[in-house]
């Protein structure tokens, strides 16, 4: 577990980036390929005053499929391994018997969004937050859109474009700002702080950290959705 040092928060607005990859590592894989099982993620890139850089990244399942770097691997190796031919039960079958939370966060439904503007992203990993009075608390990033989700039904997720997440969000860009909340979840005492599997209640509060707004876009390449990117200025609130 990492302490989080959120200096690189208390700036004036400045230039960031965003990017969404889908979670699949394929780049030119449509909005609903089963490869990216409906998860996206959004990184943003912090370029600080004395030329170093920090990055955040969150995916728009809230929760994880594993525990563990080693199950994550053995996930991905299973998944590689059970190609269309492969005899049942395939290694992915086998692996998702064996593993409860990875089977639910698989099997789980997840809403198609009307754009990347459009859809909450949920940090996996817990952080320690510290005050200046030397109180500490952990939490899981989220990064929220200021209007509020907005999802398409499944028939009309079919008939769309293969990259209507980021054509959309780049309609939206030539109207104006894209704005995102970041927000950080804090958990209760008897909340799990190192398993991404156990998700929190909506119960728990949330801390505003700032505003995130989406300027222009400066490298949209057609068919890639994952490279969809624009550039950014927050405001701090604390």
């Amino acid at each position: 577990m990492r302490s989080a040092r959120l200096s690189f928060l208390k700036v004036p607005p400045r230039r960031w980036s965003f990017v969404f990859p889908n979670a699949g590592g394929v780049p030119d894989a449509p909005d609903t390929h089963p490869s990216t099982d409906r998860v996206r993620g959004m990184a943003i890139k912090f370029r600080l005053s004395d030329g170093s850089e920090a990055d955040m990244i969150c995916i728009s399942a809230n929760g994880f499929p594993v525990a563990t770097g080693e199950d994550f691997l053995a996930l991905l190796q299973a998944v590689g391994a059970s190609g269309p031919d492969v005899p049942k039960p395939t290694p992915v079958e086998k692996f998702l018997s064996a593993h409860p939370a990875a089977l639910a966060f698989v099997t789980t439904p997840r809403p198609v969004a009307v754009s990347y503007g459009t859809q909450p992203f949920f940090g996996v990993n817990a952080f320690k937050f510290t005050n200046a009075q030397g109180t500490s608390k952990f939490g899981r990033y989220r990064i929220v859109p200021e209007s509020g989700p907005a999802y398409v039904s499944d028939e009309e997720a079919a008939k769309r474009a293969p990259n209507a997440l980021a054509d959309n969000l780049w309609a939206s860009l030539e109207k104006g700002p894209v704005k995102f909340r970041l927000l950080v979840q804090v958990a209760a005492a008897d909340d799990s702080i190192t398993d991404a599997t156990k998700v929190w209640p909506d119960s728990r509060p949330t801390v505003e950290l700032g505003e995130n707004r989406g300027h222009q876009g400066v490298g949209h390449e057609e068919g890639r959705e994952r490279v969809a990117i624009l550039a950014n200025q927050s405001d701090e609130r604390h």
